[in-house]
């Protein structure tokens, strides 16, 4: 029996995530066995400033833009390119404000996000990151709207083979330093944003407008963006806080210790987030209740599984981090094993919350990311300083089954109303 183009899709794009996943695993091998657990606190958490400011100024456009795209494409084929066309233009100004912005912001970047660590170049340097992230988030909701996932995971892959033959070459020549693990990473970002244009449908930046219609159509994102929005800082924050706040009560090397675990357990986010690229433009072309009623039991039937997959590295933890990160990491073990659970549950309420975006709630997803911001900074708070690493596993641990709980009834809710 041929399978279905979703199931098809989550394939090509789980196997593009997967291969991604596992050359960034080896490039983070590289460097956290190369500077150590402080060292590569200092590395994670400018890695944490890159994905929360990228997270914050996009504005919750890359979801609205997919979802908008996705469902006018095959009705109205102009209106989805002047859509993806106003799109592009908010973006690209963002993208050009953060990057006139990086070395004023860099003190308050060293203080804030790095501990109080690092130097100004080095923060101002991950503000650049963050700004060639945010631009590289953009081409992948273009290829996620025009559902071209071959191309897609064929780029991602491309770009981490790039990540990982410059950290490979810093290795090498005795270079590798948190500074320069950075730069190596901004740099192959940079260059895969280049490198999109070659792989994009370009046919929206030659549609015209007529007069006032890119306003009109920009007006619609904003109502629609207001809420995805709010969801998206409060998601980004709640992300990362942990990182923060570790680095702010226990220091650097309890950050490199938690962002081991983090890394190791990241298959998991992997075939979330891969299943969330391949079902918002499909779950947002659903026609009626009872398609999403469907899919809202298929979705929770197939949660099972993941157990399974989580089972093994929960038994053989202690070994695998010795093996993988060397002893000096011994202490990421049973973070490790908290943190598996964790994302588990995210294998669940990932792909639910496209049916909030699909039946146009966003509202829904950003009252979820609110409760789970201030479930994060409560169990932060108040975990990390007495239990470090683990403390901040188990707050994220909270932070999951409280989304998660709300997430799964607002569907449900949405689906029989």
């Amino acid at each position: 029996m041929a399978r279905s183009p979703t199931a098809r899709n989550s394939a090509i794009v789980f196997a593009g995530h997967l291969l991604t996943a596992g050359l960034g695993f080896i490039a983070v091998l590289v460097v956290s066995r190369t500077l150590g657990p402080a060292n590569f606190g200092l590395f994670s958490a400018a890695q944490a400033v890159i994905l929360v400011v990228s997270g914050v100024t996009d504005l919750g456009l890359s979801v609205t833009m997919v979802r908008f795209v996705a469902r006018d494409l095959p009705v109205d084929e102009r209106r989805a390119h002047l859509t993806l066309q106003t799109a592009s233009g908010v973006r690209l100004a963002v993208v050009v404000l953060i990057v006139l912005l990086s070395w004023p912001l860099a003190q308050a970047t060293v203080r804030w996000g790095l501990g109080g660590q690092g130097s100004p170049a080095f923060a101002g340097l991950a503000l650049i990151g963050a700004a060639g992230m945010l631009a590289l988030n953009f081409q992948v909701a273009i290829f996620q709207a025009y559902q071209r996932f071959l191309r897609l995971s064929a780029w991602t892959v491309g770009m981490n083979v790039l990540k990982l033959a410059l950290v490979a070459g810093l290795w090498w020549l005795g270079w590798l330093r948190a500074g320069s693990a950075l730069v190596a990473y901004v740099l192959a970002t940079a260059v895969a944003v280049l490198v999109a244009w070659l792989f994009l449908p370009r046919r929206f930046l030659r549609q015209s407008a007529g007069p006032g219609e890119r306003r009109t159509i920009l007006a619609v994102l904003l109502g629609f963006s207001k809420w995805v929005t709010v969801g998206y800082v409060a998601g980004m924050l709640m992300s990362r806080v942990d990182v923060f706040l570790l680095a702010h009560f226990r220091g650097l090397e309890e950050v490199g210790l938690y962002s081991a675990a983090f890394q190791l357990a990241m298959i998991f986010p992997l075939l979330a987030g891969a299943l969330f690229t391949v079902l918002l433009p499909h779950v947002s072309q659903m026609q009626g209740q009872a398609q999403l009623r469907a899919f809202i039991r298929r979705t929770l039937a197939v949660s099972g599984l993941g157990l399974l997959l989580a089972l093994p590295a929960v038994l053989f933890a202690g070994p695998l981090v010795h093996l993988l990160f060397s002893a000096r990491y011994a202490a990421s073990a049973g973070i490790f094993q908290v943190l598996c659970l964790n994302f588990v549950l995210t294998l669940v309420t990932q792909p639910l919350s496209t049916v909030l975006y699909a039946t146009d709630r966003p509202d829904a997803m950003a009252a979820v990311a609110g409760l789970q911001l201030a479930l994060a900074v409560a169990g932060n708070w108040l975990l990390v300083p007495l239990y470090g690493g683990l403390g901040a596993a188990w707050a994220t641990v909270a932070v999951t089954l409280g989304g998660g709980a709300l997430t799964i009834g607002l569907a449900w809710r949405q689906v029989h109303s």
